[in-house]
């Protein structure tokens, strides 16, 4: 299987996992870092911050994917298809444009200072510095528009992995992860399987039940922040035996199953008012495949891991 194959594969599994993230809230930041709330044996635990048009934040983000692939080939032979691994770096100004009805971002401009892909030791510029790459929330994946001209396919890929915002409509983080009450450091709480499926059913042709969605959150600390009380707050969740919608699989390939893992830590202030100033988070996809490939062979058995990981950190910028 040739390198620009894999990579075809790549952008094409990326969009299994996307969807799985992009139905999630992600973590909103508030206008602007508010007076320190005092300091309390229990916290209301608020995920969703929420935006104003005209906010903007001084927004860095760095993003890696892995994809290993391995075909059980006849005869009782495996083959490891060349790995893929890229990491995308954005640094720059983000704008907000529009908001939703929970003060979720739905259109955002942001003005590159930097925007570069590496794979291997090769590494490009996406956006040339000084453009502005504006994004849309979309029902199922967001649309995105840059100044320079059309993205390639490629460069959308790349983009994607540090630019997109939450789809329209999405079941918010704090019906998902929330808790009804307050909580001490070292609390954990269950993750809500019923608006999580809701939430991942949302995308077409995918198929989740409630049985097989388990996680659990967890206040892991409390941090001072420029003097701001802050709360660490963590997250794990597992889906396992589901189904992609076929749209998002490469070509002549058929999902057998799926396991899907997402961890985050956010940092949020403790007060529920205030923004979340960091939002760090990974994904794991296994699928199954059955494929059929010219270079291969037919119905080949085709079992890949993709791994991609975010880190978005953002303050605030004075009106």
């Amino acid at each position: 299987m040739s390198s620009r194959v894999v990579q075809r594969w790549a952008i094409a599994l990326a969009g299994v996992a996307a969807v799985m993230v992009t139905t999630l809230g992600g973590g909103a930041v508030g206008a602007a870092a508010t007076a320190a709330a005092p300091a309390a044996d229990a916290y209301a635990i608020k995920l969703n911050r929420p935006l104003r048009v005209g906010d903007k934040f001084a927004f860095t983000a760095d993003a890696a994917f892995v994809q290993t692939l391995t075909a059980d080939l006849s005869g009782g032979q495996t083959r490891t298809l060349q790995p893929l691994s890229l990491s995308v770096h954005f640094d720059g100004t983000e704008e907000i444009l529009a908001v939703g009805p929970r003060g979720e971002p739905t259109r955002a401009a942001y003005t590159v200072a930097a925007c570069t892909a590496r794979e291997g030791k090769q590494q490009v510029a996406v956006v040339q510095p000084g453009h502005v790459v504006t994004v849309d929330a979309g029902k199922w994946k967001s649309q995105m528009d840059v100044d320079q001209g059309a993205f390639t396919i490629q460069d959308d890929f790349f983009a994607r992995m540090v630019l997109s915002l939450p789809n329209l409509g999405h079941v918010g983080d704090d019906e998902c992860f929330g808790s009804d009450k307050p909580q001490k450091v070292g609390d954990a709480w269950p993750a809500r399987p019923d608006p999580l499926v809701q939430s991942f059913a949302s995308a077409p042709g995918m198929k989740v039940k409630k049985q097989n969605v388990s996680g659990t959150i967890k206040l892991a600390g409390l941090e001072a922040v420029d003097g701001v009380p802050c709360l660490r707050v963590q997250g794990k969740i597992k889906v396992e035996h589901f189904l992609p919608p076929a749209t998002d699989l490469p070509e002549r390939s058929k999902a057998q199953d799926a396991t899907y893992e997402y961890k985050f830590t956010r940092l949020i202030t403790a007060d529920p008012a205030g923004p979340c100033l960091s939002d760090s988070h990974s994904t794991t996809l296994l699928l199954k495949l059955r494929l059929d490939d010219p270079t291969l062979g037919s119905d080949i058995v085709v079992n890949g891991k993709l791994l991609r990981t975010v880190g978005i950190k953002r303050r605030p910028v004075p009106g």
